[in-house]
């Protein structure tokens, strides 16, 4: 039985939208194909109880409680060290992203896909609205470009330098930072453009939170929202909307 691939979550506050992503993810994954590991940027007590619930009822392996909110970086390291020759692929994502309820479950087919494209470093559903930045190159189930976020993110160990971020901290964590390297030593990125995963964020009213306490999340620093800034053209087999039939 092949080993369970590790899912890596970020997590600051927002306990609502964590536990949603918890629950999704146990929900729309076959069992026993994944494990779940968490790490905490010294959360609000909410968040703190709410994990440790979740390691006596077993549903995350493991959790990492730091004792200051190191930022979205950091955590990122964390996992890339965690990782050995055993997990060939491993999941980073952010606790506020759910994957989508498929047949063929949505981590079977990221494993597909990186399994026939050897040459990919990192690969992530699209995340609506389409942001991702160009150029772009369609090929096959794929669409090449020049970074991805840290959205159900699945990478290759191999391709990870794992050495150079021992050495510089935090110095790749970036996922901009992470994606240029990696192309510059001859990896692809890219993004499924069948698969979609869903950002809670566009539900905030549902969950409590307002837009200015979401504002406040350190996490966002860096971050264009001026999709303007972004040079490129969407091209016509770029799906723009998500298809109607994807469960939220």
């Amino acid at each position: 039985m092949p080993k369970p691939i590790k899912i890596f979550i970020t997590s600051w506050n927002r306990c609502l939208f964590l536990q949603e992503v918890i629950t999704k993810i146990i929900q729309r994954t076959k069992p026993g194909s994944f494990e779940i590991i968490v790490y905490d940027n010294a959360s609000d007590s909410e968040t703190v109880q709410y994990l440790k619930k979740c390691l006596e009822n077993k549903t995350v392996s493991s959790v990492i409680f730091g004792e200051t909110n190191s930022g979205c970086n950091h955590p990122k390291n964390v996992f890339y060290s965690m990782t050995d020759e055993e997990d060939p692929l491993f999941i980073v994502t952010d606790n506020d992203i759910i994957p989508p309820e498929l047949t063929i479950d949505w981590l079977e087919q990221l494993v597909a896909l990186m399994e026939v494209n050897p040459d990919v470093a990192v690969l992530t559903p699209q995340l609506p609205p389409v942001w991702l930045q160009g150029p772009y190159e369609k090929r096959g189930d794929l669409v090449l470009c020049t970074a991805v976020g840290n959205t159900f993110k699945i990478c290759r160990r191999s391709a990870i330098p794992i050495q150079e971020i021992s050495q510089f901290t935090d110095k790749y964590g970036d996922d901009g930072i992470l994606c240029k390297l990696l192309k510059e030593k001859g990896w692809k990125v890219a993004f499924a453009s069948n698969l979609w995963c869903f950002n809670l964020e566009r539900t905030l009213v549902d969950y409590g939170y307002t837009k200015e306490q979401l504002g406040e999340d350190p996490r966002k620093a860096g971050y264009d929202s001026d999709s303007s800034k972004h040079n490129y053209e969407p091209q016509s087999w770029l799906t723009l909307k998500p298809p109607q039939n994807l469960v939220y």
